[in-house]
């Protein structure tokens, strides 16, 4: 059986190999040539002119006033020019009016025990200019503090740690250009009167 079996085995091997030797050889088409090894580069420009609508939506501008009453005796207002949050922004009858950045104008004086955006937004303004106080919470000792430092260094006074709204100027950024200024030196300025326009 053994002995059948490969002779089975040979016999079908051999005739595989027949089969395959009978097989007709492929056309030339069909057979690999050279490959290119080098290519050409083409470049080609293109142009498509087109005129497209562009329409800017501005928001609307913005003015600025202080509560501050008096006869303007400093002034650092002028159209282009940045206007930074803590510059002194005007002295009236002498005493400074600080500019201050917040997210939304301040509205009232800020004293011990307030709370509310407006005193997150002093919070912040005071934080980016480097005093130390948290980002938010209750007008407590960390905010009576830096806003007393805040009033040292500027002058204001009194720098008792409470904000009163005429010593500041609410601008909506840190860098804030006006467009238009609407005051002079020796002019009596009476409280929300307008300060500067910011252009939308």
């Amino acid at each position: 059986r053994v002995l059948i079996a490969f002779v089975v085995t040979v016999g079908l091997a051999a005739g595989s190999l027949l089969a395959y030797a009978a097989l007709p050889s492929p056309p030339t088409s069909l057979a690999p040539g050279n490959r290119p090894m080098t290519f050409e580069v083409v470049t080609s420009a293109f142009a498509d002119p087109r005129t497209l609508p562009l329409e800017m939506d501005m928001s609307p501008s913005i003015e600025l006033s202080s509560s501050a009453s008096g006869r303007v005796t400093a002034l650092a207002c002028s159209k282009g020019r940045v206007l930074a949050s803590g510059d002194i922004a005007m002295r009236i009858d002498g005493q400074p009016v600080a500019a201050l950045a917040s997210e939304q104008p301040f509205y009232r004086d800020i004293t011990w025990g307030a709370e509310g955006a407006d005193v997150d937004g002093l919070r912040v303004a005071l934080r980016d200019l480097g005093y130390s106080v948290s980002a938010s919470g209750r007008y407590g000792g960390d905010l009576h503090d830096a806003v007393a430092a805040f009033q040292r260094d500027r002058g204001i006074a009194p720098a008792d740690g409470s904000l009163l709204l005429s010593s500041i100027l609410w601008i909506p950024n840190a860098q804030t250009v006006p467009s238009e200024c609407s005051l002079s030196l020796g002019q009596t300025y009476a409280g929300g009167d307008l300060f500067a326009t910011v252009r939308g």
